[in-house]
């Protein structure tokens, strides 16, 4: 989807030496997309067993150009991390990310985010 994978790097100014607020070149600034907030990707070859040294879990969707389409057995992993946008899902995960998307409401409002692990 090249409208997202642009729209994220807009997100991300620290990644532009010209946008005000962002880092001067520096290798100590350098950011992978892993860490970046803007968008969550998994990658087919970053994917791997974590106790092996794998950044992340497998995928339970498909790959699309790989990247994860990510499936209902992605959801758990991806609450857990501190990006502010997932990169695709698969459709039948829908019914999931709306009560995802009503319990983070929920929380929002209580301000008792950290909870939503808790659903899953």
């Amino acid at each position: 989807d090249i409208t997202l994978a642009h729209g994220s790097s807009t997100v991300c100014p620290s990644r532009m030496p010209s946008v005000p607020g962002s880092n001067p070149p520096n290798i100590k600034y350098q950011q992978s997309d892993m860490n970046a907030i803007a968008r969550l990707v998994k990658w087919s070859y970053h994917e791997g067993d974590l106790k092996s040294g794998a950044p992340y879990p497998p995928c339970t969707g498909m790959h699309r150009q790989a990247m994860c389409v990510y499936g209902a057995g992605d959801l758990k992993w991806i609450v857990q991390q501190h990006h502010l946008l997932a990169n695709k899902f698969d459709p039948e995960t829908r019914v999931y990310l709306h009560i995802m998307s009503e319990k983070t409401s929920n929380l929002c409002g209580n301000k008792q985010l950290e909870s939503l692990t808790e659903f899953f």
